[in-house]
């Protein structure tokens, strides 16, 4: 019971990690038509 509960709350932490990765691509998205330098310095 305690693995099922273990495997339950690993799947949702992933789904949550994944939603804000998401919204964060988003942003990135949005930020890129904005301006192009805004990304390559973040990135940088």
């Amino acid at each position: 019971m305690s693995a099922l509960c273990q495997k339950w709350t690993l799947l949702h932490h992933n789904v949550l990690i994944s939603r804000k990765q998401l919204s964060q691509a988003m942003k990135g998205v949005s930020y890129q038509k904005l301006s192009p330098s805004i990304i390559t310095s973040e990135d940088a």
